[in-house]
Protein backbone atom coordinates (compact mmCIF):
# COMPACT_ATOMS: atom_id res chain seq x y z
CA UNK A 1 0.00 0.00 0.00
CA UNK A 2 1.32 3.42 -0.90
CA UNK A 3 1.19 6.53 1.25
CA UNK A 4 -1.42 8.05 -1.05
CA UNK A 5 -3.62 5.00 -0.60
CA UNK A 6 -3.13 5.09 3.17
CA UNK A 7 -4.09 8.74 3.45
CA UNK A 8 -7.10 8.14 1.21
CA UNK A 9 -8.36 5.17 3.21
CA UNK A 10 -7.60 6.23 6.77
CA UNK A 11 -9.69 9.13 8.03
CA UNK A 12 -7.66 9.45 11.23
CA UNK A 13 -4.39 9.77 9.31
CA UNK A 14 -5.94 12.24 6.86
CA UNK A 15 -7.25 14.40 9.73
CA UNK A 16 -3.93 14.29 11.55
CA UNK A 17 -2.01 15.42 8.47
CA UNK A 18 -4.58 18.11 7.67
CA UNK A 19 -4.48 19.57 11.18
CA UNK A 20 -0.74 19.45 11.80
CA UNK A 21 1.73 21.54 9.84
CA UNK A 22 4.56 19.39 11.15
CA UNK A 23 2.80 16.22 9.96
CA UNK A 24 2.29 17.82 6.54
CA UNK A 25 6.02 18.46 6.24
CA UNK A 26 6.82 14.88 7.25
CA UNK A 27 4.31 13.48 4.75
CA UNK A 28 5.77 15.65 1.97
CA UNK A 29 9.21 14.16 2.68
CA UNK A 30 7.72 10.66 2.87
CA UNK A 31 5.98 11.07 -0.51
CA UNK A 32 9.28 12.17 -2.06
CA UNK A 33 11.13 9.22 -0.54
CA UNK A 34 8.45 6.80 -1.67
CA UNK A 35 8.82 8.13 -5.21
CA UNK A 36 12.60 7.72 -5.13
CA UNK A 37 12.38 4.12 -3.92
CA UNK A 38 9.79 3.17 -6.53
CA UNK A 39 12.09 4.50 -9.26
CA UNK A 40 14.92 2.27 -8.01
CA UNK A 41 12.97 -0.94 -8.59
Amino acid sequence: MTLTQSVGRRALLREFVFESEEAQEIMEMAFKLEGHFSQCR
